[in-house]
């Protein structure tokens, strides 16, 4: 990451880990199919499965548990597609708080015990669904994207089948992820056929990106306790420095401190985000579940946020690369742009 930029978008996309550059560019010469049968395939098949092996022992599952797929969005397709096929006397029910990727009927927010499908950890404002679960909330699949590197996910004796993970959120490359999938689904459909992944997902593997999170899932798992610490250091210090200024905290004890939701009073959360870009500090806007769409998200408005707020709601998601004094800075230019708008 450039030295002269403050990154606070964590959340859409971890910076790579210097240890998966570092293996990443030893690999890039000997790049090549790793189904082929000549010396480099066979070293390049070996690296996935070395992946698979370090991952499984950090997720605390077996190997031929994991598909390797190109990302969360595909992994909880995936899922949805199995639940359809699979469980076709109704439709899956969701809760309001699903990433876009998740098929089914929204179900009350109120009622979501009850549903088929659960985000672990909130995208949006980082509430942490995962302490919610019991014996008897059971699901057919949940989206660990937010949860891994945050919480402890251990997939020993699940309450569900399958799940869905991204290595970009980790410090790995983009277009990397993995499904999955209990050794007791004995039913599991792929929805992209091949010989690949054991014939359960079809596709030239991403090799890179797979070795890649054979290195930063393994780290954010050990470091989760060091990052717990020091993100909740950082949120504190950037609700203090905000002190007086109007706006809503979207993200309260019950929410991991990497990721603050954060509503201005009277404040466009897109122009706020335009003009931090412009003093060199990268965040996300929390208005609209994606870009062009200027309605207000789907959670904020599960989660009550007032109508003079939601559409001031910025995300400012933290790592363990982020200082103090990048957040004192931060909520500076805030201020800044608060007293000439407001």
């Amino acid at each position: 990451m450039n030295n002269n930029i403050i990154f606070l978008d964590n959340a859409a996309h971890h910076p790579l880990l210097p240890a998966v550059q570092s293996k990443i560019i030893q690999t890039l010469p000997l790049l090549a199919n790793p189904s082929s049968l000549h010396s480099i395939g066979v070293k390049l098949r070996n690296e996935i499965e070395t992946a698979r092996e370090k991952i499984a022992r950090a997720l605390n599952c077996d190997t031929n548990e994991i598909i390797f797929t190109s990302g969360a969005s595909e992994s909880n397709s995936t899922i949805s597609y199995n639940f359809s096929k699979h469980c076709h006397n109704r439709d899956m029910v969701i809760s309001p708080f699903e990433h876009d990727s998740v098929h089914g009927w929204v179900f009350d927010k109120d009622t979501d015990i009850t549903t088929d499908f659960q985000i672990l950890v909130g995208n949006e404002n980082g509430y942490n669904y995962y302490k919610d679960f019991s014996i008897t909330a059971w699901k057919f699949g949940v989206d660990a994207t937010a949860a891994l590197g945050n919480i402890d996910v251990d997939l020993h004796d699940p309450q569900f089948l399958m799940a869905s993970f991204s290595g970009e959120k980790t410090g790995s490359i983009s277009g990397s992820g993995l499904l999955y999938v209990h050794h007791d689904f004995d039913y599991y459909t792929p929805i992209v056929y091949g010989h690949q992944e054991n014939n359960r997902r079809g596709g030239t593997e991403n090799t890179l990106g797979i070795i890649g999170m054979g290195i930063s899932i393994p780290y954010v798992v050990a470091h989760l306790e060091e990052k717990h610490e020091h993100c909740l250091k950082l949120k504190q210090a950037l609700l203090d420095e905000l002190t007086g200024v109007d706006f809503i905290c979207n993200s309260g004890d019950d929410c991991v401190p990497s990721i603050v939701s954060l509503s201005f009073k009277g404040v466009d959360g897109m122009g706020l985000m335009t003009y931090l870009d412009t003093k060199g500090i990268c965040i996300s806007t929390g208005s609209a579940c994606n870009s062009g769409n200027i309605e207000p998200s789907k959670v904020l408005k599960a989660i009550g946020v007032p109508s003079d707020y939601i559409n001031g709601t910025i995300r400012i998601s933290t790592s363990l690369n982020n200082t103090i004094d990048e957040i004192k800075y931060t909520a500076e230019k805030i201020r800044d742009y608060i007293k000439e708008v407001v």
